[in-house]
């Protein structure tokens, strides 16, 4: 009966991959095509007649002899009816390309040239033309400059069609247009060479009546008034002084400041025609656009953003919302006591544990201090105290969620070993077991909240806008640096434990899992929690964290930054809300559910009060239906990423195969858990990609992070049942030592079954999103340095790219090689003790536990922050020795191959530990398989670091090191010149 019952359930989970298979076909069979056609044909439109329209007289007035040199060319060039040809019109505006534009735009400064504006309602307009596209052929005839335009021209008779091919955005696009019949082809100035700041050197303030007398200024002249000049920058040069006003840019009339900041970051060409008021007389002047510069472009933006107070408001709503789940987190941690510890011996086995954590992470904690301060006031001096203290912040709110999460798990693993033994022992101890990675996950989840969130409120509230850039960043690194370090510490802890307790324990001495005489047993036990509790906790955290900080900064570019800032955060609210409502729903059901259904119900009903909660404040909030798509795209490639990792991982036809292969020996055992882990990468990383085409799509590099906050929204739930993980396994571990029924540990096994199934769901929200914040965060530095266009054949940036795909391989070989260099020590002091302590094998002796804890506590720590170091270091020694070129390309290549290996690594090694477990059942339950259990050990052994110390810290990697590129950008252009 119960095979027939793993039939079934087998077959119906092929029947819903086939289904998400198909779903995926769906989506590249929609994708792909248009992809093909866009990048094919652009934006190719048919014919088009239009009426020539009437060109006004432009008059201009021109003051070159106020210009400093280089003079600036401000003249507008008309062709005669005699010089077109017999008169004809296009209305483009446009100008030759300089050295700086074409470097800007990664071109042949002879190649075509720069449309700076397109006249309303001209044919060039019409057809779909725009300002900052780059004509290369007229025609079919290549363009070489606006000589070369005006001799195509000349040729060209009125009511005649022409192709006009452009580039735009870096995509070779054409179109169609006929051209009209009159006289003018416009072009403006030629940009002067940038400042360093690429900055317009000036600067403004609000027209005040006595500037108005001091200057003469007339009374009903509106605009903003020039109160400083920068010596040598754009504006010095251009021939503005203070006094001047500004009462226009690129004919639009600014009136006031709100009015020119508006004005200004919605320029986004490279020169900008402002109309300034000197003395009486106005004149037009090229400039170089604020786009520049990330950081002034989001303070304007800021400024000029009427709404900030409402939004600001609504932040400080979803900063209750993180403090009630904070509360709820603490109230769950203390209702824990209730429940019976168990006997004497229980408790002694649980306060080793304990005890063993605690040393741990009081030297971690100490460890890290040190280095967190070195940062903090480096940060400090070169960007300010407030960017200090976010990195400060943000280390101690990913430190803060793990401390909480294992108090709550040490205290909740016996507990729930003791629940097993009683009546209705299973669906107890769920419940304790359920309880207890609750507080872990609502601390993850509300702490990232009020940290983040309340900083933001701190910094707006000293109306400092400036320096919102460097506190989110500067908060994302903190907590990118401490996850790196817990991560990689607390895996490099567990893992060494697990090895060193199997290599002797199973393979020498035959021992069973969790032997009580084993002296790395209580090591493996205390490892569960430093690594899958603390170190999980922290590495979620990063991933919540980087989501919502990748989303924070895409939005300051936007039209609205305060409203797209704060959506971000009322999802988490949401995401938030919808986990506390799920753990209360579950209670009605936990009793009578199977373990395994209730947690993946539990995470699908968090996540469809969330989608609900989403649609209510995407519609409120922008009304824009696109964003509301972008989250259901983001949540349903979370899932199915989820889907696939677990097919790999944990399915029957997997685990079969490897068994098999197993049963040959270990190097067949190590070469199929290879296999599957190559496999299992492909499908998710190319649902990634489809993912990742239709969200920019439809909601550009904003979409992505907010794709992201959506996969992660949940994370209460998520974390949640990671964090159930190790209680069930360490309640496992306890009823084994302490000498229970076999009927105890039978129930713990059906509970951590359950937890491994089900944490693949979380891993692939995290994979996931990690991937695709990577993506928004990568996106956010090229917008900051200016290097949008990057040629990949650049050599410098070949050989960024060919260092960077290499990276991802040497951090492994660190992590991985501390685990083997620990777990041989380990391995040293167990046969030590076994050979030395008389006794301890007949179990009439204690074995040294603390000595074990001890010799890997330091070492793993130390690994850790060699590690860390050195990923912080990286994008230094790149940017020093070939350049931000090269950055670029390093940047791109470990986020590639990092994101690949990492995905691998993570399903090779829980592919391996599901083999090992499924081979450990099948000879307790029919016996032999002797040879092939030994052989799943070895390849467990060699997973262990994969799936729970290099595969998981690859995301965490990528983003550090694109997270110290994107905080110290203006320190790395400098070190570039």
């Amino acid at each position: 009966m119960e095979q027939i019952e793993q039939s079934d359930r087998q077959k119906n989970a092929q029947a819903i991959y086939l289904r998400w298979l198909m779903l995926l076909a769906g989506m590249m069979a929609v994708t792909v095509p248009y992809v093909i056609y866009d990048h094919m044909f652009g934006a190719d439109k048919a014919s088009i007649n239009v009426a020539a329209p009437q060109v006004p007289p432009v008059a201009v007035n021109v003051d070159v002899a106020a210009s400093k040199a280089p003079p600036v060319d401000v003249a507008f060039v008309a062709l005669t009816a005699a010089e077109s040809g017999g008169g004809v019109y296009l209305g483009i505006d446009a100008g030759d390309i300089d050295a700086v534009v074409a470097g800007q735009l990664g071109l042949s400064s002879t190649c075509g040239v720069l449309v700076n504006a397109v006249i309303p309602g001209s044919p060039a307009a019409t057809a779909g033309l725009e300002r900052g596209d780059v004509l290369i052929s007229l025609d079919n005839r290549p363009v070489t400059g606006l000589d070369g335009l005006k001799a195509l021209v000349a040729t060209l008779t009125p009511s005649q069609v022409v192709r006009v091919v452009f580039i735009r955005d870096g995509v070779k696009k054409s179109a169609y247009i006929t051209v009209a019949g009159t006289t003018a082809i416009l072009r403006t100035a030629a940009a002067a060479p940038p400042s360093d700041s690429q900055a317009w050197g000036m600067t403004v303030g609000p027209l005040t009546s006595k500037l108005r007398a001091t200057y003469g200024i007339p009374d009903d002249l509106n605009g903003v008034a020039v109160l400083g000049v920068t010596p040598g920058g754009q504006a010095d040069t251009a021939g503005i002084r203070m006094g001047d006003v500004i009462s226009g840019l690129d004919k639009t009339a600014t009136a006031d400041m709100q009015d020119f900041f508006k004005a200004a970051y919605a320029d986004d060409s490279k020169t900008s025609l402002l109309n300034v008021y000197s003395q009486g007389q106005f004149q037009y002047i090229a400039l170089n656009s604020l786009q520049g510069n990330a950081v002034d472009a989001a303070v304007v933006n800021l400024l000029a953003d009427q709404s900030a107070p409402y939004y600001i408001s609504i932040l400080h709503y979803v900063m209750i919302v993180g403090v009630i789940g904070f509360i709820a987190a603490i109230y769950i941690y203390f209702s824990l006591f209730r429940y019976s510890p168990g006997n004497e011996k229980m408790q002694y086995i649980a306060r080793k544990i304990r005890s063993g954590t605690s040393v741990f992470l009081k030297q971690e904690y100490k460890t890290a201090a040190f280095y967190l301060m070195v940062f903090f006031i480096a940060l400090s001096f070169m960007l300010g105290i407030s960017t200090g203290g976010a990195f400060i912040l943000g280390a101690f709110c990913s430190m803060l969620p793990g401390w909480i999460g294992i108090r709550a798990a040490t205290i909740a693993n016996v507990r729930t070993c003791q629940a097993a033994k009683e009546e209705n022992g299973l669906h107890k101890a769920l419940q304790i077991a359920f309880r207890g990675g609750a507080v872990m996950g609502l601390a993850v989840a509300s702490i990232g909240i009020i940290g983040l969130c309340g900083y933001i409120l701190i910094v707006m509230a000293g109306q400092n806008p400036k320096t919102v850039v460097y506190v989110v960043t500067g908060f994302a690194f903190g907590a990118s640096f401490f996850a790196l370090l817990g991560r990689v510490g607390g895996g490099i802890f567990t893992k060494s434990a697990d090895i060193g307790a199997d290599m002797v324990g199973k393979l020498e001495l035959g021992l069973r899992e969790d032997d009580a005489r084993n002296p790395a047993v209580i090591a493996d036990n205390v490892g569960d929690n430093v690594g899958d509790v603390a170190g999980m906790g922290a590495d979620l955290f990063e991933s919540y964290i980087a989501a919502l900080v990748g989303t924070v900064i895409m939005a300051m570019s936007m039209p609205k930054p305060m409203q797209y800032m704060t959506l971000p955060f009322v999802l988490a609210a949401i995401g938030l809300l919808a986990s506390m409502i799920s753990m209360l729903v579950g209670r009605l059901f936990m009793r009578t559910a199977n373990p395994q259904g209730f947690l993946k119900n539990m995470i699908f009903l968090s996540g469809i009060i969330f989608a609900a909660g989403a649609f209510a404040a995407t519609s409120i909030m922008t009304g824009d239906m696109k964003l509301f798509l972008v989250i259901l795209i983001g949540v349903a490639c979370g899932t199915l990423v989820s889907v696939e990792v677990e097919f790999f991982a944990s399915g029957k036809k997997p685990m079969k195969y490897v068994t098999r292969m197993s049963k040959a020996g270990a190097g067949t055992n190590i070469i199929s858990g290879l296999v599957v882990g190559f496999q299992g990468a492909f499908l998710p990383m190319v649902t990634v990609c489809a993912a990742v085409i239709v969200i920019v799509s439809l909601a550009g590099a904003y979409g992505l992070g907010l794709s992201a906050v959506a996969m992660l929204a949940t994370i209460a739930i998520t974390m949640c049942v990671d964090a159930y993980g190790p209680i069930v396994d360490n309640a496992g571990g306890i009823a084994q030592m302490s000498g229970a029924k076999p009927e105890v540990r039978r129930i713990t096994d059906i509970l951590d079954v359950a937890g491994n199934t089900t944490a693949a769901i979380g891993k692939g929200f995290s994979i996931t999103a990690g991937i695709v914040t990577a993506l928004a965060y990568f996106g956010a530095y090229a917008s900051r340095i200016g290097f949008e266009g990057v040629e990949l054949f650049n050599t410098r940036a070949l050989v960024g790219l060919f260092i960077g795909a290499t990276f991802p391989f040497l951090f492994a070989a660190l992590t991985m090689g501390a685990v083997s260099h620990i777990a041989e020590r380990l391995v040293s002091e167990t046969r030590r003790q076994m050979r030395e302590i008389k006794g301890l094998l007949s179990g009439e002796a204690a074995p040294q536990s603390d000595r074990c804890i001890e010799i890997i506590s330091r070492d793993s720590l130390r690994g850790s922050i060699l590690t860390g170091l050195i990923a912080v270091a990286m994008p230094f020694i790149i940017t020093v020795a070939a350049g931000i070129n090269a950055l670029a390309g390093f940047l791109v290549g470990a986020m590639v191959v990092g994101s690949i290996l990492g995905m691998a690594m993570s399903i090779g090694g829980a592919t391996w530990d599901n083999a090992k477990k499924y081979i450990e059942r099948e000879r307790d339950a029919h016996g032999g398989m002797d040879e092939a259990y030994k052989a799943a050990v070895v390849g467990d052994m060699v997973g262990d670091p994969f799936k729970d110390v290099a595969g998981p810290s690859m995301n965490i990697l990528i983003k550090l090191m694109i997270t110290v590129a994107l905080v110290l950008c203006p320190i790395l252009l400098k070190l570039a010149q």
